[in-house]
């Protein structure tokens, strides 16, 4: 788990507590993925991009930050994660064996896991 700015950029106090708070929420909702969780802040962007490099260093989602400042419980976040783990039909559920789900996984040649479309 890491939380990660833009190219040459310093976050600011509120883009590094929304970045702390996206990293929370992901791990109280989602322990099973913890390890692979990523937050990268794009405060050029406004955005904030969110991976898992269990699943895939190249694919995730973003959100905005503007809609994280007026939703504090961070729904967004955690609907968009759920979404992200059901992509790659994995399951949502706080305790699960993680090897095992991962390795059920259809992977392409480049050993990444394979989206649903």
């Amino acid at each position: 788990m890491q939380i990660l700015s833009g190219v040459d950029e310093k976050l600011d106090g509120l883009n590094q507590n929304l970045a702390k708070d996206v990293m929370a929420a992901l791990i109280k909702h989602y322990p099973a993925y913890e390890q692979g969780w990523t937050v990268i802040v794009n405060q050029r962007g406004g955005v904030i991009n969110i991976l898992n490099a269990l699943i895939s260093n190249r694919m995730g989602y973003t959100v905005l930050t503007v809609d994280l400042i007026s939703d504090p419980s961070m729904r967004s976040v955690i609907m968009g994660a759920g979404e992200y783990l059901e992509r790659y039909r994995l399951s949502r559920e706080k305790v699960i064996n993680v090897e095992n789900s991962l390795s059920d996984v259809k992977r392409d040649w480049k050993h990444e896991m394979m989206a649903d479309r």
